[in-house]
């Protein structure tokens, strides 16, 4: 069955992809002030609410989640689940709903994704995984891969995961008879998996693997940064990801872009005594990925 939602002349998408706390925010808005319309509605990382609610949506469907991903390997496996699940992309696609990605202004002017004429696209570390159904949807669509060093994408997992923990600890003290009158079916929305430098090393490898495998497959439809070598060198390296993108390469844009990046958070693990300790007993697994 056909997929393609992209009008014949339309721009196709740009899709970034990468593991979570891996720079893929910083790129992002790197890209999105070169021109990249990457959606009206976002979150604090830059993430479009449209494609992220329909990548959680995907993932649920085979029982996963963005910290347990590998679920929907089932569902790309089974033809009859993956034709529901993309004829529910189509639909929304060319629903009204597009007008959360579009901003309503844009939608009443009439304009649409299937008939993009400007770059677009969208980030969300989800896509490593849903990227199958994405290009069943948009086969022309070209791939930014951004990894980072497993030590620090592992070290912010878990501080990310204190953080929401203390929060969700003061709500629940606060609101206890509002549990106690309306219980709710997720009453902790918590990775628990992500409390733990192993369990968060392990899916930054799950992550990595998965993604390279489709740089591989995409060939020169996608580009791969390595975040610590970005940060060494920013402005040859954003001129290379604009020109991929086809966005603007002016020099001094991107210079001021590029002053923006502090270099200090490259393998800032190595500050730290307990990853430093956790780093030597990873290394070979580090070194299989070019760190080490």
């Amino acid at each position: 069955m056909e997929h393609s939602a992209i009008s014949k002349g339309a721009t196709d998408p740009i899709i970034i992809i990468g593991m979570h706390r891996s720079g893929t925010s910083m790129m992002t808005g790197m890209l999105r002030q070169l021109g990249l319309f990457i959606g009206a509605n976002k979150d604090n990382n830059d993430e479009s609410n449209f494609f992220q609610r329909m990548n959680d949506w995907a993932l649920r469907q085979a029982g996963g989640s963005w910290d347990n991903p590998e679920m929907i390997d089932d569902l790309l496996a089974n033809s009859t689940m993956r034709e529901l699940v993309l004829d529910y992309f189509q639909l929304s696609l060319n629903s009204p709903r597009q007008l959360f990605f579009l901003d309503w202004r844009n939608y009443l002017r009439g304009q649409r994704i299937a008939t993009m004429s400007t770059p677009w696209g969208w980030k969300d570390p989800r896509n490593t995984y849903t990227l199958p159904l994405w290009l069943d949807i948009f086969p022309n669509a070209k791939v930014i891969h951004i990894y980072r060093n497993g030590i620090d994408v592992a070290q912010s997992l878990r501080l990310r995961w204190q953080k929401d923990l203390e929060h969700v600890q003061k709500t629940y003290q606060r609101q206890k008879p509002i549990f106690a009158a309306l219980p709710k079916i997720r009453t902790f929305p918590l990775s628990v998996r992500c409390s733990d430098l192993e369990q968060g090393f392990k899916l930054w490898e799950k992550h990595l693997q998965r993604a390279q495998v489709h740089v591989e497959t995409l060939g020169d439809r996608a580009i791969e940064v390595k975040y610590e070598d970005f940060l060494a060198s920013p402005l040859e390296h954003l001129r290379t990801v604009a020109a991929f993108a086809g966005l603007s390469t002016d020099e001094a844009k991107l210079r001021e872009i590029t002053g923006q990046v502090k270099g200090a958070r490259s393998q800032a693990y190595k500050k730290n005594p307990e990853l430093l300790a956790f780093s030597r007993s990873v290394n070979e697994r580090l070194e299989r990925h070019g760190y080490g």
